[in-house]
């Protein structure tokens, strides 16, 4: 109403003006409203809040219900077997306003923690879970069947652990935290999952179920992609199936499609002929840099997109912030990484800075923001610094000086001013690359000197050292595992390090700091030398080079291939269960292949097996 009023008075003004024209009568409206507005009459604010829901509802079976016997392989519908905390989020967005309607909404998400049992499992547990399916549609949130390309797995919906039944498998952390450890079982001897916060529909926990295995062996293929050109220099592979390769001593770059391991565009970027930069900084949405000489102690930051290659922006030349000063440097400046700020709730970065430092093991340092390219910080450090970057779970940056006296310091730089914020020292530790490590949140320290190599792990929330692993042989020549460090550590804490020359690998445990296995060129498919290991995030593989063709292989990990069991088997597992010795069972001659049987829990044990005898 007062905004009627006033648009009325200005109408009825504005026709005294103008001798009543309609023009006079429309404009006195219109400032009439103007006014209201800026007196904040008549501007409603509304809001809207989404569905909430009154009862939690369950959709899977009951608890404790009776489990299968699988043999073989066989799909089952999962119990549940353990409901923890149910979370409600809201999520308001605003919407219009700046002196008009605005309008509040807000949304409800639900996450739960539970646990699901599919079988009861032998006395080894079961071979795997192979597939697994949430809700009415049965949607596929895991797929490990034998095939190059990535496991099918919803990531965005929340943590899947898997038990396969074992004698030794140990309580679940999650179950743990929320019942004790006096109280929480180990559920040893049946094959189950355990979802860790998981994002619900329709605010009703899901029907799961999964094809389970007694009979597995792992595989691992492989795929091949020929490249525009076939020497690389660095590789950085980024969320989303995106990744970039360099050729070595010159500005060919190259961008692949990780999903379908195809190359997507090609430039060849004049700027990168003569880099300074051992390696590009690239930062969170795919753009990446370099720092250029292009005159006597004049070195400018340049900015390409990721998408177009297109040169964003570059600077006149690299100043101190503080004095205007041009920074002079007589070896050349070396920008590692780029590394990003505060990530906000539409994807994007802000305040995202460039780490850049002096090139022959200097202490001096400048870092850059990537948005407008010019110098925030410049400073000098105790010590010169080492070679390599790693950007932690709080997106900090960590730069290291590796052998001070015997130590190795760490430099913790702050994403947001790009100042130094801690430094710590890792005593009895000497280190040449330093690398992240996702699961524990942890500084991957590597040592690589060839025969003699060592690698520590040191903790990032407790500032401590959490375990070594000596005697390793590790390919210290060249950049063969540089990008392996760069992109760091898997999100299960495992790394591939390039072992020497001649093509072998060593898979690392970087949490418990043990040695897995070592491969060879044989494991990719080739008969030549491999070079240039690295996890690759998107297909859950290991990327590397083929050096006489060129070609970058992929090696796909966790893929299994799913073996039949017979009758003599299903036979000797369960006729104990029936009250039958093994030395009065003859099942020599029952030698027929089962690809899947499945017998009920509560039906007797020898109404299955006699027809199959």
């Amino acid at each position: 109403m007062a905004t009627l009023a006033l648009a009325g008075a200005g109408a009825a003004f504005g026709g005294l003006l103008t001798g009543g024209s309609a023009l006079g009568l429309q404009a006195g409206w219109v400032l009439g409203q103007l006014g209201a507005r800026a007196l904040g009459l008549g501007v409603t604010e509304e809001t809207r809040e989404g569905p909430r829901i009154a009862e939690f509802r369950i959709t899977n079976s009951s608890y404790n219900a009776d489990l299968v016997t699988v043999d073989g392989a066989w799909r089952v519908d999962g119990h549940l077997i353990w409901l923890g905390a149910v979370r409600e989020v809201a999520v308001t967005e605003e919407i219009g306003g700046k002196g008009g309607p605005s309008v509040s909404s807000t949304t409800y998400q639900y996450y739960a923690d539970f646990a699901v049992a599919f079988c009861e499992a032998p006395p080894g547990g079961m071979a795997a879970i192979l597939k697994m399916f949430a809700g009415v549609d049965a949607e596929p949130i895991l797929d490990r069947s034998a095939g190059a390309g990535p496991i099918a797995v919803s990531a965005d919906r929340g943590t899947v652990r898997i038990y396969l039944g074992t004698a030794t498998q140990g309580p679940d952390p999650a179950i743990q935290a929320a019942l004790g450890v006096a109280d929480t079982p180990a559920y040893r001897g049946v094959c189950y999952a355990v979802f860790d916060n998981w994002r619900l529909q329709d605010a009703q926990l899901p029907p799961i179920s999964a094809v389970v295995t007694t009979a597995a062996s792992a595989s691992f293929p492989t795929a091949t992609l020929d490249p525009s050109q076939n020497a690389l220099r660095w590789a950085e592979l980024l969320p989303g199936g995106r990744g970039y390769i360099n050729h070595a001593g010159d500005g060919l770059v190259i961008r692949i499609d990780l999903v379908n391991q195809a190359e997507t565009a090609a430039a060849d970027l004049p700027d990168f002929n003569n880099p300074v930069t051992n390696f590009p900084g690239i930062d969170g949405e795919g753009n990446f840099y370099n720092v250029t000489e292009t005159g006597l102690n004049n070195w400018q930051l340049r900015k390409y997109d990721g998408l177009t290659f297109a040169q964003l922006g570059t600077t006149v030349t690299l100043t101190d912030p503080e004095t205007g000063a041009n920074i002079v440097s007589s070896v050349g400046w070396d920008e590692d990484r780029a590394f990003g700020g505060v990530r906000q709730l539409d994807g994007s970065y802000a305040g995202e800075l460039l780490f850049i430092k002096e090139n022959g093991g200097s202490n001096e340092v400048m870092v850059a923001s990537t948005e407008t390219l010019q110098n925030v910080a410049h400073y000098f450090l105790a010590n010169g610094l080492g070679q390599g970057l790693a950007v932690d779970a709080e997106r900090n940056l960590w730069a290291y000086s590796g052998n001070v006296a015997g130590d190795t310091v760490l430099y913790r730089i702050d994403p947001l001013t790009g100042g130094l914020s801690a430094s710590f020292t890792v005593s009895g530790i000497v280190s040449n690359r330093i690398g992240h490590e996702p699961a524990t949140n942890s500084l991957i320290l590597g040592n690589l000197v060839g025969a003699g190599s060592s690698l520590a792990r040191w903790e990032i929330e407790t500032e401590s050292l959490a375990g070594t692993l000596d005697g390793l042989t590790l390919e210290a020549a060249g950049n063969r595992n540089d990008s392996a460090f760069w992109n760091g550590a898997s999100e299960r804490g495992r790394l591939y390090l390039q072992t020497g020359g001649s093509g072998d690998f060593a898979e690392i445990d970087c949490i418990a700091m043990t040695l897995v296995t070592t491969w060879d060129n044989t494991d990719f498919g080739l008969g030549g030398d491999v070079e240039f290991a690295l996890y690759d995030p998107t297909n859950h593989a290991v990327l590397g080079r083929d050096v006489i063709t060129g070609d970058l292989v992929w090696r796909f990990l966790d893929r299994l291939v799913v073996g039949a069991t017979t009758l003599r088997a299903v036979h000797e597992r369960h006729a104990p269960r029936v009250g039958l010795a093994a030395a009065k069972l003859d099942a020599a001659n029952l030698t027929e292949a089962v690809n899947g049987l499945v017998m009920g829990g509560r039906a007797p044990l020898r109404r299955h097996l006699d027809p199959t005898q």
